[in-house]
């Protein structure tokens, strides 16, 4: 899962990461461009580890402090 704009999220949606890969690379967003130039292929492994990043930058910007 990734940020894309809206028409190359349409564009997309059932292309292979090949495709996938070089649109990501052109994106406005950092993130995005970063998964273009970190993973070369997108695996189960690729997956797993992007969302372990991502969880980890979720509980950094967003923290809870309860009374």
């Amino acid at each position: 899962m990734t940020i894309l704009k809206t028409n190359y999220n349409r564009d997309l949606s059932h292309s292979g990461y090949d495709k996938k890969q070089l649109t990501y690379g052109k994106s406005d967003f950092v993130t995005t461009r970063n998964l273009a130039d970190k993973y070369d292929q997108w695996t189960v492994e690729k997956i797993c580890a992007n969302q372990r990043w991502m969880a980890k930058q979720a509980t950094a910007v967003w923290t809870v402090n309860f009374p």
